[in-house]
Protein backbone atom coordinates (compact mmCIF):
# COMPACT_ATOMS: atom_id res chain seq x y z
CA UNK A 1 0.00 0.00 0.00
CA UNK A 2 3.00 2.25 0.54
CA UNK A 3 3.97 1.85 -3.21
CA UNK A 4 0.71 3.12 -4.44
CA UNK A 5 0.31 5.80 -1.86
CA UNK A 6 3.66 7.01 -2.83
CA UNK A 7 3.49 6.92 -6.34
CA UNK A 8 0.12 8.90 -5.71
CA UNK A 9 1.77 11.78 -3.99
CA UNK A 10 4.03 12.05 -6.40
CA UNK A 11 2.16 12.28 -9.42
CA UNK A 12 -0.32 14.71 -7.86
CA UNK A 13 2.22 16.96 -6.02
CA UNK A 14 3.89 17.38 -9.68
CA UNK A 15 0.49 18.13 -11.25
CA UNK A 16 -0.34 20.52 -8.02
CA UNK A 17 3.22 22.39 -8.77
CA UNK A 18 2.49 22.53 -12.53
CA UNK A 19 -1.07 23.92 -11.91
CA UNK A 20 -2.75 20.74 -13.70
CA UNK A 21 -4.89 19.02 -11.15
CA UNK A 22 -8.27 19.44 -12.47
CA UNK A 23 -8.53 16.11 -13.42
CA UNK A 24 -7.76 15.20 -10.01
CA UNK A 25 -10.46 13.95 -7.18
CA UNK A 26 -9.50 15.54 -3.66
CA UNK A 27 -10.89 12.80 -1.14
CA UNK A 28 -11.11 14.48 2.73
CA UNK A 29 -12.13 13.65 5.92
CA UNK A 30 -11.59 15.18 9.28
CA UNK A 31 -8.98 14.35 11.42
CA UNK A 32 -10.85 11.07 13.13
CA UNK A 33 -9.25 7.58 12.44
CA UNK A 34 -12.28 6.91 10.90
CA UNK A 35 -12.07 9.81 8.47
CA UNK A 36 -8.28 8.82 8.10
CA UNK A 37 -9.48 4.95 6.94
CA UNK A 38 -12.34 6.29 4.38
CA UNK A 39 -10.01 8.70 2.66
CA UNK A 40 -7.61 6.23 2.13
CA UNK A 41 -9.76 3.52 1.12
CA UNK A 42 -12.48 5.43 -1.19
CA UNK A 43 -9.35 7.21 -2.82
CA UNK A 44 -8.64 3.70 -3.90
CA UNK A 45 -11.52 1.87 -4.31
CA UNK A 46 -12.90 4.66 -6.39
CA UNK A 47 -10.46 3.90 -8.61
CA UNK A 48 -11.90 0.02 -9.28
CA UNK A 49 -13.71 -0.60 -12.59
CA UNK A 50 -17.25 -0.91 -11.48
CA UNK A 51 -16.83 0.58 -8.68
CA UNK A 52 -20.69 2.85 -7.30
CA UNK A 53 -18.20 6.23 -8.57
CA UNK A 54 -15.31 5.50 -10.88
CA UNK A 55 -12.69 8.38 -10.29
CA UNK A 56 -9.10 8.02 -12.70
CA UNK A 57 -6.81 10.18 -10.34
CA UNK A 58 -8.09 10.54 -6.69
CA UNK A 59 -5.38 11.25 -3.71
CA UNK A 60 -6.26 11.42 0.05
CA UNK A 61 -5.74 14.51 2.09
CA UNK A 62 -5.31 14.75 5.37
CA UNK A 63 -7.16 17.50 7.29
CA UNK A 64 -4.40 19.08 9.49
CA UNK A 65 -0.45 19.48 9.29
CA UNK A 66 2.01 16.91 8.87
CA UNK A 67 2.59 17.77 13.13
CA UNK A 68 -0.78 17.56 14.74
CA UNK A 69 -0.79 13.56 13.42
CA UNK A 70 1.03 13.52 17.11
CA UNK A 71 -2.33 14.88 18.71
CA UNK A 72 -4.10 11.45 17.41
CA UNK A 73 -1.76 8.93 18.54
CA UNK A 74 -4.37 6.38 17.82
CA UNK A 75 -4.32 7.02 14.64
CA UNK A 76 -0.43 6.55 14.33
CA UNK A 77 -1.09 3.12 15.72
CA UNK A 78 -3.57 2.12 13.57
CA UNK A 79 -1.62 3.06 10.69
CA UNK A 80 1.38 1.29 12.03
CA UNK A 81 -0.89 -1.89 12.40
CA UNK A 82 -2.00 -1.23 8.62
CA UNK A 83 1.78 -0.93 7.77
CA UNK A 84 0.82 2.21 6.48
CA UNK A 85 3.98 4.87 6.49
CA UNK A 86 2.51 8.18 7.24
CA UNK A 87 5.21 9.86 5.18
CA UNK A 88 3.70 8.68 2.06
CA UNK A 89 0.30 10.51 2.99
CA UNK A 90 -0.74 14.02 1.65
CA UNK A 91 -2.01 15.96 4.25
CA UNK A 92 -3.25 19.82 3.92
CA UNK A 93 -0.19 21.81 5.12
CA UNK A 94 1.70 20.27 2.14
CA UNK A 95 -0.52 21.59 -0.64
CA UNK A 96 -2.46 24.17 1.15
CA UNK A 97 -1.62 27.23 -0.88
CA UNK A 98 -1.79 25.83 -3.83
CA UNK A 99 -5.44 24.20 -4.89
CA UNK A 100 -7.00 24.72 -8.00
CA UNK A 101 -10.11 26.87 -7.19
CA UNK A 102 -11.64 24.26 -9.71
CA UNK A 103 -11.24 21.21 -8.26
CA UNK A 104 -13.71 18.40 -7.74
CA UNK A 105 -13.66 16.79 -4.10
CA UNK A 106 -15.19 12.97 -2.56
CA UNK A 107 -16.12 13.61 0.87
CA UNK A 108 -15.74 10.95 3.79
CA UNK A 109 -17.45 11.31 7.54
CA UNK A 110 -18.95 14.53 6.44
CA UNK A 111 -20.63 16.37 4.23
CA UNK A 112 -19.95 19.99 3.31
CA UNK A 113 -16.25 21.36 2.08
CA UNK A 114 -14.78 23.62 4.96
CA UNK A 115 -13.75 27.19 3.82
CA UNK A 116 -10.61 26.80 3.19
CA UNK A 117 -11.55 24.30 0.35
CA UNK A 118 -14.59 26.29 -1.20
CA UNK A 119 -14.63 27.89 -4.53
CA UNK A 120 -17.33 28.61 -6.89
CA UNK A 121 -15.43 26.40 -9.10
CA UNK A 122 -15.25 23.35 -7.00
CA UNK A 123 -17.44 20.47 -7.75
CA UNK A 124 -18.19 17.60 -5.09
CA UNK A 125 -18.72 14.21 -6.91
CA UNK A 126 -19.10 12.40 -3.84
CA UNK A 127 -20.32 12.10 -0.31
CA UNK A 128 -20.76 9.00 2.47
CA UNK A 129 -20.99 10.35 5.97
CA UNK A 130 -23.06 9.08 8.86
CA UNK A 131 -23.78 12.48 10.10
CA UNK A 132 -27.28 14.34 10.44
CA UNK A 133 -28.05 17.51 9.28
CA UNK A 134 -27.29 17.13 5.77
CA UNK A 135 -28.56 19.17 3.32
CA UNK A 136 -29.86 17.86 -0.31
CA UNK A 137 -27.31 16.25 -2.82
CA UNK A 138 -25.14 18.26 -4.51
CA UNK A 139 -26.15 18.52 -8.52
CA UNK A 140 -22.45 17.23 -9.18
CA UNK A 141 -22.35 14.31 -7.07
CA UNK A 142 -21.75 10.72 -8.54
CA UNK A 143 -22.35 9.19 -5.20
CA UNK A 144 -24.59 10.83 -2.21
CA UNK A 145 -24.80 8.20 0.53
CA UNK A 146 -25.51 9.92 3.78
CA UNK A 147 -27.23 7.35 6.71
CA UNK A 148 -27.95 7.54 10.04
CA UNK A 149 -27.86 6.20 12.80
CA UNK A 150 -24.40 3.99 11.81
CA UNK A 151 -21.83 3.83 14.05
CA UNK A 152 -19.24 4.45 11.82
CA UNK A 153 -18.43 5.80 7.92
CA UNK A 154 -15.69 3.14 7.34
CA UNK A 155 -18.72 1.09 7.30
CA UNK A 156 -20.67 2.83 4.62
CA UNK A 157 -17.47 2.90 2.80
CA UNK A 158 -17.03 -0.70 2.88
CA UNK A 159 -20.92 -0.77 2.06
CA UNK A 160 -20.45 1.09 -1.26
CA UNK A 161 -17.70 -0.87 -2.21
CA UNK A 162 -17.79 -4.50 -1.19
CA UNK A 163 -19.58 -5.57 -4.23
CA UNK A 164 -16.74 -4.76 -6.84
CA UNK A 165 -13.80 -5.45 -3.73
CA UNK A 166 -14.66 -8.91 -3.81
CA UNK A 167 -15.16 -8.89 -7.29
CA UNK A 168 -12.04 -7.56 -8.15
CA UNK A 169 -8.04 -8.94 -7.94
CA UNK A 170 -6.14 -6.76 -5.28
CA UNK A 171 -2.96 -7.64 -4.57
CA UNK A 172 -3.19 -9.10 -1.07
CA UNK A 173 -1.02 -6.39 0.64
CA UNK A 174 -3.08 -3.79 -0.26
CA UNK A 175 -6.24 -5.61 0.35
CA UNK A 176 -5.12 -6.28 3.98
CA UNK A 177 -3.94 -2.78 4.45
CA UNK A 178 -7.06 -1.12 3.45
CA UNK A 179 -8.85 -3.85 5.48
CA UNK A 180 -6.82 -3.23 8.59
CA UNK A 181 -7.68 0.52 8.52
CA UNK A 182 -11.44 -0.16 7.90
CA UNK A 183 -11.87 -2.55 10.61
CA UNK A 184 -9.90 -0.57 13.37
CA UNK A 185 -12.19 2.65 12.32
CA UNK A 186 -15.23 0.39 13.08
CA UNK A 187 -14.06 -0.72 16.14
CA UNK A 188 -13.08 2.39 17.64
CA UNK A 189 -16.11 3.72 16.65
CA UNK A 190 -18.66 0.98 18.11
CA UNK A 191 -16.50 -0.01 20.94
CA UNK A 192 -15.75 -3.25 19.39
CA UNK A 193 -19.19 -3.69 18.40
CA UNK A 194 -20.20 -3.43 22.02
CA UNK A 195 -23.82 -5.04 22.56
CA UNK A 196 -26.74 -2.30 22.57
CA UNK A 197 -23.85 0.25 21.90
CA UNK A 198 -23.83 2.84 18.41
CA UNK A 199 -22.98 -0.35 16.42
CA UNK A 200 -26.27 -0.66 13.51
CA UNK A 201 -26.36 -4.00 11.26
CA UNK A 202 -24.61 -1.81 8.55
CA UNK A 203 -21.49 -2.11 10.68
CA UNK A 204 -21.71 -5.87 12.00
CA UNK A 205 -21.86 -6.33 7.82
CA UNK A 206 -18.90 -4.49 7.01
CA UNK A 207 -17.12 -5.93 9.73
CA UNK A 208 -18.37 -9.49 8.87
CA UNK A 209 -16.94 -8.62 5.15
CA UNK A 210 -13.41 -7.01 6.17
CA UNK A 211 -12.63 -9.38 8.90
CA UNK A 212 -11.12 -12.28 6.82
CA UNK A 213 -9.40 -9.66 4.58
CA UNK A 214 -7.37 -8.08 7.47
CA UNK A 215 -4.49 -9.05 9.46
CA UNK A 216 -7.14 -9.31 12.37
CA UNK A 217 -8.94 -12.51 11.59
CA UNK A 218 -6.62 -15.39 11.63
CA UNK A 219 -8.24 -17.31 9.08
CA UNK A 220 -11.70 -16.51 10.33
CA UNK A 221 -13.38 -17.30 6.23
CA UNK A 222 -16.25 -19.29 7.72
CA UNK A 223 -16.82 -16.67 10.92
CA UNK A 224 -19.23 -14.07 11.31
CA UNK A 225 -19.89 -11.78 14.12
CA UNK A 226 -22.66 -13.05 15.37
CA UNK A 227 -20.31 -15.94 16.67
CA UNK A 228 -18.36 -13.31 18.22
CA UNK A 229 -15.36 -13.33 16.05
CA UNK A 230 -14.91 -9.57 17.32
CA UNK A 231 -13.25 -10.99 19.96
CA UNK A 232 -10.25 -11.11 17.40
CA UNK A 233 -10.28 -7.94 17.70
CA UNK A 234 -10.60 -7.27 21.33
CA UNK A 235 -6.80 -6.65 21.96
CA UNK A 236 -6.38 -4.12 19.05
CA UNK A 237 -9.35 -2.41 19.99
CA UNK A 238 -8.42 -1.98 24.03
CA UNK A 239 -4.64 -0.63 22.19
CA UNK A 240 -6.68 1.44 20.20
CA UNK A 241 -8.61 2.93 23.10
CA UNK A 242 -5.30 3.49 25.32
CA UNK A 243 -3.44 5.26 22.62
CA UNK A 244 -6.97 7.61 21.98
CA UNK A 245 -7.32 8.21 25.45
CA UNK A 246 -3.04 9.32 26.51
CA UNK A 247 -3.25 12.94 26.79
CA UNK A 248 -1.60 13.29 29.83
CA UNK A 249 1.31 15.25 27.52
CA UNK A 250 -0.75 17.61 25.62
CA UNK A 251 -1.72 21.53 26.46
CA UNK A 252 -5.19 23.27 26.42
CA UNK A 253 -4.67 23.93 22.65
CA UNK A 254 -3.50 20.59 21.83
CA UNK A 255 -6.44 19.34 23.23
CA UNK A 256 -8.51 21.27 21.30
CA UNK A 257 -7.43 20.87 18.03
CA UNK A 258 -6.33 16.90 18.31
CA UNK A 259 -10.58 16.47 17.53
CA UNK A 260 -11.72 19.69 15.85
CA UNK A 261 -14.27 20.87 13.65
CA UNK A 262 -15.48 24.27 12.36
CA UNK A 263 -18.70 24.59 11.28
CA UNK A 264 -21.03 26.88 9.51
CA UNK A 265 -24.62 27.73 9.87
CA UNK A 266 -26.85 29.04 6.88
CA UNK A 267 -27.05 32.02 8.63
CA UNK A 268 -23.13 32.77 8.86
CA UNK A 269 -22.50 31.47 12.07
CA UNK A 270 -18.87 29.78 12.90
CA UNK A 271 -19.02 27.57 15.73
CA UNK A 272 -15.88 25.44 16.66
CA UNK A 273 -16.53 21.85 17.95
CA UNK A 274 -13.72 19.86 20.00
CA UNK A 275 -13.90 16.84 21.47
CA UNK A 276 -11.95 15.87 24.46
CA UNK A 277 -11.08 12.40 26.00
CA UNK A 278 -10.87 13.42 29.79
CA UNK A 279 -12.76 15.34 32.32
CA UNK A 280 -12.76 19.33 32.62
CA UNK A 281 -11.48 18.83 36.50
CA UNK A 282 -8.45 16.56 35.74
CA UNK A 283 -7.85 19.13 32.25
CA UNK A 284 -7.73 22.01 34.28
CA UNK A 285 -5.78 20.41 37.26
CA UNK A 286 -3.48 18.60 35.43
CA UNK A 287 -2.72 19.59 31.87
CA UNK A 288 -3.30 23.01 32.23
CA UNK A 289 -2.25 23.45 35.92
CA UNK A 290 -5.33 25.86 37.22
CA UNK A 291 -8.09 27.78 35.95
CA UNK A 292 -6.48 30.99 35.25
CA UNK A 293 -3.88 29.23 32.60
CA UNK A 294 -6.43 27.09 31.41
CA UNK A 295 -8.93 30.14 30.68
CA UNK A 296 -6.35 32.11 28.89
CA UNK A 297 -5.56 29.35 26.87
CA UNK A 298 -8.87 29.17 25.65
CA UNK A 299 -8.97 32.64 25.04
CA UNK A 300 -5.95 32.20 23.11
CA UNK A 301 -6.81 29.63 20.97
CA UNK A 302 -10.40 31.06 19.68
CA UNK A 303 -8.28 33.69 19.00
CA UNK A 304 -5.99 32.32 16.77
CA UNK A 305 -8.65 30.06 15.13
CA UNK A 306 -10.16 33.17 14.29
CA UNK A 307 -6.74 34.07 12.75
CA UNK A 308 -7.06 31.38 10.20
CA UNK A 309 -10.36 31.40 9.23
CA UNK A 310 -12.26 34.40 10.36
CA UNK A 311 -13.74 35.14 13.77
CA UNK A 312 -14.99 32.57 15.75
CA UNK A 313 -18.86 33.00 17.04
CA UNK A 314 -18.85 29.83 19.43
CA UNK A 315 -16.89 27.76 21.03
CA UNK A 316 -18.17 23.97 22.37
CA UNK A 317 -16.01 21.22 24.23
CA UNK A 318 -17.57 18.06 24.47
CA UNK A 319 -15.52 15.76 27.35
CA UNK A 320 -15.93 12.31 27.15
CA UNK A 321 -14.30 10.03 30.10
CA UNK A 322 -14.71 7.14 32.69
CA UNK A 323 -15.30 8.57 36.31
CA UNK A 324 -13.35 6.24 38.38
CA UNK A 325 -15.05 7.72 41.35
CA UNK A 326 -18.36 6.00 40.30
CA UNK A 327 -19.04 2.67 41.84
CA UNK A 328 -18.32 0.57 39.11
CA UNK A 329 -14.68 2.24 38.66
CA UNK A 330 -15.56 3.15 34.86
CA UNK A 331 -18.83 4.67 34.50
CA UNK A 332 -19.07 6.67 31.34
CA UNK A 333 -19.53 10.35 31.57
CA UNK A 334 -19.87 13.65 29.60
CA UNK A 335 -19.87 16.97 29.90
CA UNK A 336 -20.38 20.17 27.68
CA UNK A 337 -18.34 23.81 28.13
CA UNK A 338 -20.15 26.84 25.42
CA UNK A 339 -18.12 29.47 25.22
CA UNK A 340 -19.04 33.33 23.06
CA UNK A 341 -15.57 35.13 22.51
CA UNK A 342 -15.61 39.54 22.83
CA UNK A 343 -15.65 39.43 18.93
CA UNK A 344 -18.68 37.30 18.02
CA UNK A 345 -21.60 37.68 16.46
CA UNK A 346 -23.52 36.05 19.97
CA UNK A 347 -22.18 38.52 21.68
CA UNK A 348 -24.83 40.02 24.19
CA UNK A 349 -27.37 36.87 23.86
CA UNK A 350 -25.05 34.52 25.97
CA UNK A 351 -27.91 34.32 28.30
CA UNK A 352 -31.04 33.62 25.54
CA UNK A 353 -28.33 31.12 24.11
CA UNK A 354 -28.00 28.98 27.37
CA UNK A 355 -31.63 28.82 28.01
CA UNK A 356 -32.17 27.65 24.46
CA UNK A 357 -29.68 24.87 25.30
CA UNK A 358 -30.40 24.21 28.51
CA UNK A 359 -34.15 23.19 27.52
CA UNK A 360 -32.78 20.14 25.20
CA UNK A 361 -34.83 17.02 26.32
CA UNK A 362 -31.88 15.17 24.29
CA UNK A 363 -28.52 16.46 26.26
CA UNK A 364 -30.14 17.03 29.25
CA UNK A 365 -27.49 19.03 30.93
CA UNK A 366 -27.04 20.30 34.52
CA UNK A 367 -24.89 23.28 35.10
CA UNK A 368 -21.20 22.19 36.30
CA UNK A 369 -20.21 24.30 39.44
CA UNK A 370 -16.90 25.00 37.71
CA UNK A 371 -16.40 28.71 38.88
CA UNK A 372 -15.77 29.97 36.09
CA UNK A 373 -14.29 33.23 35.20
CA UNK A 374 -14.12 33.90 31.86
CA UNK A 375 -17.30 35.67 30.43
CA UNK A 376 -19.92 34.35 28.56
CA UNK A 377 -19.01 31.11 29.30
CA UNK A 378 -20.74 28.29 31.17
CA UNK A 379 -19.82 24.38 31.63
CA UNK A 380 -22.91 21.54 32.27
CA UNK A 381 -22.63 17.93 33.06
CA UNK A 382 -25.07 15.86 30.49
CA UNK A 383 -27.15 13.30 32.34
CA UNK A 384 -27.17 11.95 28.94
CA UNK A 385 -23.79 10.28 28.97
CA UNK A 386 -25.11 8.66 25.27
CA UNK A 387 -25.70 11.85 23.54
CA UNK A 388 -22.08 12.40 21.50
CA UNK A 389 -21.16 15.20 18.72
CA UNK A 390 -23.74 14.36 16.67
CA UNK A 391 -26.44 14.99 19.02
CA UNK A 392 -24.99 18.05 20.42
CA UNK A 393 -23.45 20.20 17.41
CA UNK A 394 -27.17 20.19 15.91
CA UNK A 395 -28.62 21.53 19.50
CA UNK A 396 -25.48 23.97 19.51
CA UNK A 397 -25.96 25.10 15.47
CA UNK A 398 -29.95 25.44 16.22
CA UNK A 399 -29.72 27.86 19.08
CA UNK A 400 -27.16 29.96 17.56
CA UNK A 401 -29.18 30.53 14.79
CA UNK A 402 -32.29 31.03 16.10
CA UNK A 403 -30.38 34.07 18.41
CA UNK A 404 -28.32 35.71 15.12
CA UNK A 405 -31.12 38.28 14.43
CA UNK A 406 -31.31 39.26 17.62
CA UNK A 407 -27.84 39.49 18.35
CA UNK A 408 -27.42 41.58 15.32
CA UNK A 409 -30.37 44.51 16.12
CA UNK A 410 -27.99 44.45 19.52
CA UNK A 411 -25.22 45.08 18.24
CA UNK A 412 -26.32 47.59 15.49
CA UNK A 413 -28.23 49.67 19.03
CA UNK A 414 -24.68 50.06 20.18
CA UNK A 415 -22.17 50.46 17.53
CA UNK A 416 -24.58 51.75 14.73
CA UNK A 417 -25.09 50.26 11.06
CA UNK A 418 -21.71 51.20 9.70
CA UNK A 419 -20.29 48.79 12.59
CA UNK A 420 -21.58 46.37 11.38
CA UNK A 421 -19.04 43.89 10.29
CA UNK A 422 -20.00 43.25 7.23
CA UNK A 423 -22.05 42.73 4.25
CA UNK A 424 -23.13 38.54 5.79
CA UNK A 425 -25.01 40.65 8.64
CA UNK A 426 -27.56 41.85 6.50
CA UNK A 427 -27.32 38.37 4.61
CA UNK A 428 -28.16 36.54 8.13
CA UNK A 429 -30.66 38.81 8.31
CA UNK A 430 -32.27 37.98 5.30
CA UNK A 431 -32.29 34.63 5.48
CA UNK A 432 -33.90 34.58 9.31
CA UNK A 433 -36.28 36.25 7.33
CA UNK A 434 -36.57 33.39 4.66
CA UNK A 435 -36.93 31.11 7.17
CA UNK A 436 -40.02 32.55 8.99
CA UNK A 437 -42.12 33.17 5.53
CA UNK A 438 -41.25 29.20 4.27
CA UNK A 439 -43.05 28.46 7.96
CA UNK A 440 -45.42 30.58 7.40
CA UNK A 441 -45.41 32.54 10.67
CA UNK A 442 -45.19 36.34 9.88
CA UNK A 443 -46.36 37.22 13.03
CA UNK A 444 -43.03 35.12 14.68
CA UNK A 445 -40.50 36.86 16.81
CA UNK A 446 -38.07 35.74 13.72
CA UNK A 447 -39.84 37.73 11.32
CA UNK A 448 -40.35 41.00 13.66
CA UNK A 449 -36.92 40.80 14.37
CA UNK A 450 -35.67 40.36 10.84
CA UNK A 451 -38.52 43.54 9.51
CA UNK A 452 -37.01 45.44 12.71
CA UNK A 453 -33.25 45.03 12.01
CA UNK A 454 -33.34 45.57 8.33
CA UNK A 455 -35.13 49.07 9.16
CA UNK A 456 -32.70 50.05 11.05
CA UNK A 457 -29.62 48.68 9.91
CA UNK A 458 -30.68 49.72 5.94
CA UNK A 459 -30.54 53.23 5.46
CA UNK A 460 -27.23 54.05 7.39
CA UNK A 461 -25.61 50.80 5.71
CA UNK A 462 -26.76 50.53 2.28
CA UNK A 463 -26.24 53.55 0.37
CA UNK A 464 -21.99 53.18 1.31
CA UNK A 465 -21.87 49.63 0.53
CA UNK A 466 -23.27 49.96 -2.89
CA UNK A 467 -20.93 53.21 -3.08
CA UNK A 468 -18.11 50.72 -2.17
CA UNK A 469 -19.38 47.98 -4.74
CA UNK A 470 -19.37 50.55 -7.63
CA UNK A 471 -15.95 51.57 -6.87
CA UNK A 472 -14.92 48.17 -7.03
CA UNK A 473 -16.89 47.76 -10.52
CA UNK A 474 -14.87 50.45 -11.94
CA UNK A 475 -11.31 49.14 -11.73
CA UNK A 476 -11.17 46.06 -13.97
CA UNK A 477 -13.68 44.19 -12.61
CA UNK A 478 -14.99 42.32 -16.09
CA UNK A 479 -11.71 43.08 -17.53
CA UNK A 480 -11.14 39.94 -19.51
CA UNK A 481 -7.45 40.29 -19.99
CA UNK A 482 -7.12 41.49 -16.47
CA UNK A 483 -8.85 38.62 -15.14
CA UNK A 484 -6.74 35.60 -16.95
CA UNK A 485 -3.25 37.11 -16.38
CA UNK A 486 -4.17 38.11 -12.72
CA UNK A 487 -5.41 35.01 -10.46
CA UNK A 488 -6.04 37.07 -7.38
CA UNK A 489 -8.30 39.74 -9.31
CA UNK A 490 -9.93 36.84 -10.19
CA UNK A 491 -10.34 35.58 -7.05
CA UNK A 492 -11.32 39.20 -5.65
CA UNK A 493 -13.78 39.62 -8.44
CA UNK A 494 -15.91 36.43 -7.33
CA UNK A 495 -16.13 37.78 -3.59
CA UNK A 496 -17.45 40.96 -5.10
CA UNK A 497 -20.07 38.82 -7.38
CA UNK A 498 -21.04 36.90 -4.15
CA UNK A 499 -21.69 39.85 -2.32
CA UNK A 500 -23.50 41.51 -4.92
CA UNK A 501 -25.74 38.36 -4.61
CA UNK A 502 -26.48 38.66 -1.58
CA UNK A 503 -27.12 42.02 -1.89
CA UNK A 504 -29.37 41.23 -4.46
CA UNK A 505 -31.19 38.81 -2.25
CA UNK A 506 -33.68 41.08 -0.94
CA UNK A 507 -33.12 44.50 -3.55
CA UNK A 508 -34.21 43.03 -6.89
CA UNK A 509 -33.29 46.72 -8.54
CA UNK A 510 -29.57 45.91 -7.30
CA UNK A 511 -29.29 42.29 -9.20
CA UNK A 512 -30.59 44.46 -12.39
CA UNK A 513 -27.94 46.92 -12.44
CA UNK A 514 -25.41 44.41 -11.64
CA UNK A 515 -26.38 42.51 -14.71
CA UNK A 516 -26.96 45.90 -16.57
CA UNK A 517 -22.96 46.24 -16.22
CA UNK A 518 -22.09 42.77 -17.16
CA UNK A 519 -24.45 43.32 -20.46
CA UNK A 520 -23.06 46.79 -20.94
CA UNK A 521 -19.16 45.46 -20.72
CA UNK A 522 -17.70 44.48 -24.54
CA UNK A 523 -15.11 42.51 -22.72
CA UNK A 524 -17.07 39.70 -21.34
CA UNK A 525 -17.55 36.47 -24.01
CA UNK A 526 -19.45 34.63 -21.32
CA UNK A 527 -21.86 36.48 -19.40
CA UNK A 528 -24.14 34.00 -19.07
CA UNK A 529 -21.43 32.31 -17.07
CA UNK A 530 -21.55 35.49 -14.55
CA UNK A 531 -24.81 35.51 -13.82
CA UNK A 532 -25.47 31.86 -13.46
CA UNK A 533 -22.31 31.64 -10.93
CA UNK A 534 -24.37 34.60 -9.51
CA UNK A 535 -27.55 32.39 -9.24
CA UNK A 536 -25.64 29.73 -7.66
CA UNK A 537 -24.28 31.46 -4.64
CA UNK A 538 -27.74 32.01 -3.84
CA UNK A 539 -30.72 30.20 -5.28
CA UNK A 540 -32.99 32.87 -3.62
CA UNK A 541 -31.77 35.57 -6.05
CA UNK A 542 -34.82 35.64 -8.51
CA UNK A 543 -37.13 34.63 -5.75
CA UNK A 544 -38.50 38.45 -4.77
Amino acid sequence: MNRVLAATRSRFIADLNANSIKNWTIVLGNQASDSLASSIAFSYLSTLKDSPVVLKNTVPVIQSTREDLNLRPENKLALSNAKIDPSQLTFYSDISQNIDPATNYALVDHFALDNQWKSPESDIVAVIDHHDGAPERHPSALLWDIRTPVGSCASLVTDNFKKVWSQSEIEIDIERSIADLLIQAIIIDTNNLKEGGKAQPVDYEAYDFLLPRSSFGDGATSMTVSTASNTLTAGVFNNLSDSKNDVSALNTTQLLKRDYKRVYTNDGLSVGLASVPLSLDTWIEENAGDMAIFEKEIQKFTSDDGKDEGPLDLLGIGTSYHDKNSKSGHKHRRELLLHVPMSSKLAGVFGKLREGIESNEILKLKVKDLHLDLADSVAYTQKNSDATRKQYMPAILSMGSQHMASSILEAHKERKAKKVSSLYTLHALVQQGHRAIRKGSRESDDWKTFLSAIESILGDFFDESIKRLDRELKVGLFDETSLNVNPKLKEKSLKILKMWSQMGIFNKPLLEILMEKINNNKNILEKGAFINLLITLDKSVLTL
